[in-house]
């Protein structure tokens, strides 16, 4: 079974019930960041990413946030489905990601493929496996190209 999730990506907009308890309003000491009319992030919100009336970071956030919770419940939600599921069939389950989001590092502001930065060049990787040859790791460095 291929699954391939979307979210979380831009525009940052989740179901109200993915943001419930975070919080709401900026610091008031935060600084508005300029819409821009490209997609870099560099020094503003790129173009593709603006919502109306959201200017600060901390807003941004708290979406990117709610978008985290969102694709984590489903992620959830499927593997609790594939748990119960009684094929019997040994598994593997891997799940990974094409690149992070660049949450003001260096500048950039709510873009990715523009910042060769930690967050936005690594994609975390979990394998779990209900193989017979039970879990495994290694200590080297992997490539989202080393798992297909």
């Amino acid at each position: 079974l291929w699954v391939h999730y979307q979210d979380p990506h831009g525009p940052y907009t989740p179901p109200a019930a993915h943001t419930n308890g975070l919080p709401e309003s900026p610091d008031a000491e935060e600084e508005a960041l300029p819409v821009l009319s490209g997609e870099s992030g560099h020094g503003g919100i790129p173009a593709y990413q603006a919502l109306p009336g959201l200017d600060r970071p901390s807003q941004y956030d708290r979406l990117y946030s709610g978008e985290l919770h969102y694709a984590d419940a489903w992620i959830g939600r499927l593997l609790e489905a594939f748990d119960n599921h009684e094929s019997g069939r040994e598994a593997i389950v891997l799940l990974t990601a094409d690149h992070g989001e660049s949450l003001g590092e260096q500048d950039h502001w709510f873009a990715h493929g523009f910042s060769t930065e930690y967050r936005c060049a690594h994609s975390a990787t979990d394998c779990q496996s209900t193989t017979r040859y039970g879990p495994s790791s290694t200590a080297s460095a992997v490539s989202s190209p080393d798992t297909t």
